[in-house]
């Protein structure tokens, strides 16, 4: 039996690390200076065949829901539709909607409140309140 070549190592490595990509809804964390979350594009572009048999490319945007009319639109991070912002006592953190204008999101544990909750501050679990300490973040 031989032992496995280094293109088999290689291809064995891309599909790991795309098989990670896609389980991790598109976005993946690294150590760029410029963003440092890499989301996956709101588009996808594929090179498809129309009727006469000619090569075109497709653009695909992602469908989007309507929101109703009392929503204050948001955007998540790695989100390519708006979403309506968390209301008075609803959950919000790093990776939920941002609070209404007028609230903020308080730390259930430490009671911290922070306008805009980063994406890295995963630990940060909060309920949107009226602004009381005049957070600014």
């Amino acid at each position: 039996m031989e032992a496995p070549s280094r293109s088999t190592g290689a291809l064995f490595l891309i599909v790991v690390v795309a098989g990670l990509f896609l389980l991790s809804d598109g976005f993946i964390l690294t150590k760029d200076s410029a963003d440092l979350v890499h989301c996956k594009p709101c588009e996808q572009i594929s090179i498809v065949q129309d009727a006469k048999g000619n090569l075109v490319s497709k653009v695909e945007k992602e469908q989007c829901r309507p929101l109703p009319a009392d929503c204050e639109a948001v955007r998540v991070k790695c989100g390519c539709c708006d979403v309506c912002a968390s209301k008075e006592k609803e959950p919000c953190g790093a990776w939920r909607p941002r609070c209404e204008k007028a609230l903020t999101c308080s730390n259930v544990e430490t009671g911290v409140e922070k306008a805009d909750v980063e994406w890295y501050n995963f630990d940060f679990v909060g309920i949107c309140v009226k602004n009381t300490k005049g957070a600014k973040e």
